[in-house]
């Protein structure tokens, strides 16, 4: 969606339209009263007025031909942040330019933090670049094509008005943001003092003993070490750790017949946070980890937790759409033998379904521990905007043949899944993920 105007078509109000007005009223007239008194002169004054609307014309449409715009921006970026723009519009010509305007053409996440669309160059001297400075917001995640930019500039006259695009489309990746956590289980990073890339714990399986430290005020008294406080004549605590968890899978499902909300607002966009989050935290704490959505770019997923791995799956979360007649038993069929015990699984859904606890039951069953971030998309649908709820009850896009959705169904499937062992997370626009996330 592209917020740019022809900015070559002129209101009824616009000066430059009255102008043009005037001088076809003034050749018109001068005709007129020409055939009338049968003056000569008459028709060379109307013959000037038209010749000069033609001259305008031309001139203010070959007056662009030797600017040229150049676009330096960053590639990529992530979501909710802001970026720079830098326009460099440069005078090839052998005259100067007058009131230049510039005007970016953007897609509908992509918006001017400023609210700037138009910027204006009061004079274009040749062969001496000026540099324009854009700020830009990624309002979401995705891939986008920005440009091309379109340059503005009027004839001698101030007659016509000559848009011309000079700079060619590129592309931006905007990735998810991610939730702001000390740790994603029960112990922060680096607690324990040990290396933070081995002592973050991604799922945590039952304390371990790690060694004895002097007594810190807060600590608890049942963590006394009596023998080594008589010995030194300090208190002393007990300290532990939590063991490790082996690797972390986390399906995320992106069916679009099981998706609420709108834009922002939604279970897909919540629920790529939220994967993103976990991706980001455990590839940068050396746990191993894979990431498995019914997406091409998602062949075979593969472990891994060095920053190219971390970086391949934001990408690949940037671009991820929801899809059509995705089903979630046959992801995990097709990836059930990586599944071992001791590994941590996190599945991530709005599909409050008999499949979805299936799924999550297996996973528990084969002794992993298994998180279900069960996303109420009910809950979504009524926080989306009244003409979108409108547009759906009409059979909007995406939302045909789908049966009204209710949050009771989630209740009850996130009730089956903690009975089969599951730590079950209900998601709904207003949910503290922060909290979701670090109680995992």
């Amino acid at each position: 969606m592209s917020r740019s105007s022809d900015t070559g078509i002129a209101s009824a109000n616009d000066p430059v339209h009255a102008r043009r007005l005037t001088l076809f009223t003034a050749f018109l007239f001068t005709f007129i009263v020409a055939q009338i008194l049968g003056a000569e002169l008459l028709y060379f004054m109307g013959a000037t007025f038209l010749s000069l609307t033609i001259i305008a014309w031309v001139l203010g449409r070959a007056s662009l031909r030797s600017v040229t715009v150049e676009r330096f921006f960053p590639s990529q970026t992530r979501e909710g942040e802001t970026i720079h723009i830098c326009f460099r519009v440069t005078l090839r010509g052998k005259l100067p330019r007058l009131f230049v305007s510039l005007q970016d053409t953007l897609p509908e996440w992509i918006v001017p933090a400023d609210g700037r669309e138009t910027h204006i160059v009061p004079i274009l001297i040749p062969n001496r670049p000026v540099d324009i400075y854009q700020t830009v917001m990624a309002a979401k995640r995705g891939h986008y094509k920005v440009g091309p930019a379109v340059i503005v500039s009027n004839d001698p006259l101030g007659l016509f008005s000559a848009p011309s695009a000079r700079s060619a489309p590129c592309e931006i990746t905007v990735f998810p943001s991610t939730i702001p956590v000390r740790s994603v289980g029960s112990t922060p990073g680096g607690e324990t003092g040990m290396n933070p890339y081995q002592s973050v714990n991604v799922k945590a399986s039952g304390p371990d003993f790690h060694g004895v430290r002097e007594y810190v005020p807060n600590d608890e008294l049942r963590r006394i070490h009596w023998k080594s406080t008589a010995h030194h004549g300090t208190f002393s605590v007990i300290e532990f750790e939590d063991t490790l968890a082996a690797d972390t899978t986390v399906l995320l499902d992106i069916d679009s017949e099981t998706q609420g909300g709108e834009g922002l607002l939604s279970t897909l966009e919540t629920g790529i946070k939220i994967a993103a989050t976990l991706v980001e935290f455990a590839a940068r704490h050396g746990v191993p980890v894979r990431l498995v959505a019914d997406d091409e770019r998602l062949p075979q997923p593969q472990f891994g937790w060095d920053a190219y791995h971390e970086r391949h799956l934001m990408e690949t979360l940037a671009r991820m759409e929801a899809k059509e007649n995705s089903s979630l038993s046959t992801l995990a069929d097709e990836h059930r033998l990586w599944y071992s015990p001791g590994s941590c699984f996190v599945v991530i859904s709005a599909r409050a379904s008999q499949e979805l606890v299936a799924v999550c039951s297996m996973m528990a069953r084969q002794g992993c521990a298994t998180t279900c971030f069960l996303l109420d998309a009910a809950a979504f649908d009524q926080w989306a905007a009244p003409e979108r709820k409108e547009q759906r009850a009409k059979g909007g896009p995406n939302r045909l043949n789908i049966p009204r959705r209710d949050s009771r169904a989630v209740a009850e499937t996130a009730t089956q899944l903690m009975d089969a062992g599951v730590n079950a997370k209900v998601i709904r626009p207003d949910t503290d993920l922060t909290n979701a996330i670090e109680g995992l």
